[in-house]
Formats: C-alpha cells, sequence, structure tokens
C-alpha cells in the first residue's frame, strides 16, 4: 500500500503478489511513521521500498517462467518417452525449487533479524 496515500489502494506488484501467491508484504507503515526525520527521508524510503517491490514482482514472475516451462517439458518428454531428458528436466526443476527455498529462508532470517 502506498503509504503517502495511505487510503488502502494497492500498489499493482503487492496486489498480484498476494493473489497469485499468497504472500503478504508487511505494512511497513507503523514503522515508519516513527523512524524518518522529514518528507524528504520519507519519499527515499517510499522509493526504496518500491524499488524492493518491483523487484520481487519480477522474479516472481521470473521463477513462474521458467518454473512453468520447465514442467511443460517434463511433461512432454514424458509423452515422447525421452526418459533421459526427463530425468534431467527433473533435476532442473529440484534445483528451481531448491533455490527458492533457500532465498525464501534468506529473505526470512534477514527479516527476522530487522524487526
Amino acid at each position: 500500500m502506498d503509504l503517502a496515500n495511505s487510503d488502502g489502494k494497492w500498489h499493482p506488484e503487492c496486489y498480484m503478489i498476494m493473489k497469485y501467491w499468497h504472500v503478504e508484504l508487511i505494512d511497513l507503515q507503523p514503522i515508519l511513521q516513527s523512524d524518518y526525520k522529514s518528507k524528504q527521508q520519507l519519499v527515499l524510503i517510499q522509493n526504496d521500498i518500491e524499488y524492493i517491490r518491483c523487484n520481487i514482482w519480477k522474479e516472481f514472475s521470473n521463477f513462474e517462467d521458467t518454473t512453468s516451462k520447465i514442467i511443460s517439458s517434463i511433461i512432454l518428454l514424458h509423452q515422447s518417452s525421452d526418459y533421459k531428458q526427463e530425468y534431467e528436466s527433473c533435476l532442473l526443476l529440484t534445483s528451481q525449487m531448491n533455490i527458492i527455498f533457500s532465498v525464501l529462508d534468506l529473505v526470512f532470517k534477514y527479516f527476522t533479524r530487522m524487526l
């Protein structure tokens, strides 16, 4: 939600992250209200948050696209009985899942240390 306009409107990226991946970004408004010293500092913080929010959306979307392509490839390879390639695609999918869970663990550790 836009911190400068606390009227309850969602940023498109925040809404899509919540809708498609059922992940809610934390509301930093209570934290930021006490932490900024000037309106200029608030704007800088909001710009940083916007950059992070857009990157989260971009990375989630890229991950979803890549994973969908891998799963599609696995299905097509299975139908064509190319089991060696199917196995390699399954390994790639496993690697993708390992990466996302590792990143989520790092993000969780980072933010729990911050709060």
